[in-house]
């Protein structure tokens, strides 16, 4: 099936139009656990091992379900092997290793305002590499999400952008968000013969071939994993949810809705943080958050009513 076609032209109540799109939810709301997560542990766990723990927790659960697929497949992995080993760099290994960075350099507000130009990068991306025309209607969806999402963060008060501090880290969170957009654009031209899960087991495994070097090295050097049970069971989590069950969940829904409907998707993540902040903290929604929702849910209905596939 074509990354840019939905499986199938269904009518506007179908459920199998609106999975795409319950796929696409789940994904950023995995992740905004992960930054979370990922910020609370920066001082026990390096980017590099948060890496490939996280990974390996992937791997013990998708080897052993997807072992009898990859078998069979072998032929399809080994003659599509290079786009697979490029998934793999980019979504598994180059990706987190910035992203993990990142948040131990700056801030995860800083890190949720940053992710917020994901659908403009897969956009802008998918025009300049991949045919994909930048539709009015894709446009202002993208500035009703990205609207959403300042007024979410600086609580309507628009002054609030002029404290953010750049450093370092956003630095690396913006070359994350890049990669980002590569990567589900490529995903169009992913062997079509694996399933999703199988796909994401044979990217793992190419991305943890770059990443297992990394981590050999950094051990030797003596950087070590402070073990505790917070940190197991964030490793736990980061692995199950936010690697397995996100992935798999954001590959199918790319591969359904194409990439740049997927990349306004991204803009749950300051809202998901926003009612785990609540859920958790014991915060209050406040009129703010309400209007920046608001928005963020206009551009994704604004979006998701675009026509499939805009090429060139």
């Amino acid at each position: 099936m074509s990354a840019q076609q939905p499986a199938h032209p269904a009518d506007g109540t179908s459920p199998s139009r609106l999975w795409p799109y319950l796929l696409l939810t789940l994904a950023p709301l995995f992740w905004s656990g992960n930054i979370v997560v990922s910020r609370a542990l920066r001082a026990d766990i390096s980017p590099v091992a948060l890496t490939f723990w996280r990974w390996v927790v992937a791997l013990a659960i998708l080897l052993p379900v997807t072992w009898p697929e990859l078998r069979r497949s072998w032929p399809v992995i080994r003659r599509r092997w290079k786009i697979l080993v490029l998934l793999g760099l980019l979504g598994v290994f180059l990706y987190q290793m910035l992203a993990y960075q990142a948040l131990a350099l700056t801030t995860a507000l800083n890190v949720l305002l940053i992710s917020a130009t994901a659908p403009l990068f897969i956009a802008l991306v998918g025009w300049l590499g991949f045919g994909e025309r930048i539709t009015l209607r894709l446009a202002l969806a993208i500035a009703l999400s990205l609207l959403g999402v300042g007024v979410v963060i600086t609580r309507g008060d628009w002054a609030f952008l002029r404290q953010l501090r750049l450093n370092p880290g956003d630095l690396f969170m913006l070359a994350a968000v890049l990669v980002w957009a590569i990567y589900s654009n490529l995903l169009k031209r992913r062997p079509r013969e694996l399933s999703q899960f199988a796909l994401l087991a044979t990217t793992a495994v190419t991305g943890m071939a770059f990443t297992l070097p990394v981590y050999l090295w950094q051990r030797s050097a003596g950087v070590t994993v402070a073990w505790s049970p917070a940190t197991i069971m964030a490793v736990l989590y980061i692995g199950i949810f936010a690697s397995v069950l996100a992935y798999v969940a954001w590959n199918q829904g790319v591969s359904l809705a194409g990439a740049n409907k997927a990349g306004l998707f991204i803009n749950l993540m300051p809202l998901f943080g926003g009612a785990l902040a609540m859920l958790f903290l014991g915060e209050r929604p406040d009129v703010a958050y309400g209007m920046g929702a608001l928005l963020v849910f206009a551009g994704l209905a604004l979006g998701a009513s675009a026509p499939a596939r805009q090429s060139r």
